[in-house]
């Protein structure tokens, strides 16, 4: 057997999705889409902000690995235009945060219904505090209960849906749930990140607790990151391989089989 260096791509591509003209983003540098931006890519990640022109098609949705959304309040999104395709995609790997006014602007039945973890029938409670319900769970690693500047929005059944992860409640409600769809992985969040500055203020985005939520969440929905296997120099012959991993708990994986074609052209 030949040992062969793996290297872990942890740089993400994320999507903030954004209603051109929407109250999320509408004052530039000065509404949460952009301090979304400005925390993703402090982490070390790429961030764009989006309409939903722009990943309406699985095509587009390819050049990202996290999208991020919510609604400002005033039902002026436009998920509709993309959520089929948004639905595919996370079925086929992708990962989706929700954030609060997101169940307000949701239509029971609609793709995004069926994509977020909790019912899109909806009630908010002002001010209280976040309570982490789940502090072992990755979503919440660093992240301590902290006080709801404004709305916290939360699902009128007090339910998620089956096979989903309670991980933060508002007053005795689910407000940070995470649950796999298909092949990738959705969060919501209660909060109103997607609160504008002039109606919400940007407590939320002072707060170190509520801006380690949210970045952990985006890390966590993109599930497995790609891996690079770096052969020795000059080799040229064609290798089949796997991949041998233990785990946090002393457990050895292995994977299924990957090739490696020694012909001399560019991948396609």
């Amino acid at each position: 057997s030949t040992n062969f260096t793996v290297g872990k791509s942890s740089q993400l591509r994320v999507a903030i999705e954004c209603n051109t003209g929407s109250n999320a983003c509408n004052s530039f540098n000065n509404d949460p889409v952009y301090s979304i931006k400005s925390l993703v890519e402090s982490a070390g990640h790429t961030a764009t902000i989006v309409d939903g022109s722009d990943i309406d098609t699985l095509a587009e949705l390819s050049n990202y690995d996290v999208i991020v959304l919510g609604d400002a309040g005033f039902n002026d999104d436009d998920h509709s235009s993309f959520q089929s395709a948004l639905k595919t995609w996370v079925q086929n790997g992708g990962g989706l945060v929700g954030t609060g006014w997101i169940l307000f602007s949701t239509p029971f039945g609609s793709d995004m219904d069926q994509l977020l973890p909790v019912s899109p029938s909806y009630t908010s409670f002002f001010g209280g505090t976040l309570v982490v319900t789940d502090t072992t769970h990755e979503i919440m690693q660093g992240v301590n209960s902290f006080a709801n500047p404004t709305y916290c929005e939360v699902p009128s059944s007090a339910a998620a849906d089956l096979g989903a992860f309670v991980l933060g409640t508002c007053s005795g409600y689910p407000s940070v749930v995470a649950k796999e769809f298909g092949e990738g992985n959705v969060v919501y969040l209660g909060p109103i990140y997607y609160g504008d500055f002039q109606s919400y203020g940007s407590a939320l985005y002072s707060n170190s607790d509520a801006r380690k939520l949210l970045l952990n969440s985006v890390q966590y929905v993109a599930g497995k990151s790609s891996i690079g296997v770096i052969l020795p120099p000059n080799f040229t012959a064609n290798v089949t391989f796997f991949i041998n991993a233990t785990d946090l708990s002393g457990n050895t994986n292995q994977s299924g089989t990957f090739s490696y074609i020694a012909d001399g052209l560019a991948p396609t």
